[in-house]
């Protein structure tokens, strides 16, 4: 699948989000910069045309749980919130990301991953 190649980044002093980070110098100053957090674009988009990027959480009908996109071993991936632990499901066991919306990011929302009883 080809897509286009972009990130976003997360300043942690800041607390803030920079969208759509696409020059390679600027996406070599901001890996090199420990301050900021890259995330790469998906290459898809959610039910309602928000494109999808790595950290994001989304919600599906399928699953009652929040689900976080996660990059491992060279491919996006969505890290399930399981009842002792997280399991991983690949994005390509998937025809259509139309079925995912994304309601917020690990940086800026982390409250939509705890489950109850968990602390903040």
């Amino acid at each position: 699948m080809s897509r286009p190649i972009r990130f976003r980044g997360w300043d942690t002093v800041h607390k803030n989000m920079t969208m759509d980070i696409q020059d390679d110098y600027s996406v070599g100053e901001w890996a090199k910069d420990p301050r900021f957090v890259l995330m790469q674009f998906t290459g898809l988009c959610d039910r309602n045309g928000k494109e999808i990027y790595e950290g994001d959480i989304l919600k599906t009908s399928w699953y009652n749980e929040p689900l976080e996109v996660t990059y491992l071993e060279h491919e996006f991936i969505l890290k399930v919130r399981g009842m002792v632990n997280y399991n991983y499901v690949g994005f390509d066991n998937f025809d259509n990301s139309q079925d995912f919306e994304v309601i917020g990011n690990i940086y800026e929302n982390p409250v939509l991953l705890k489950g109850e009883g968990e602390d903040e």
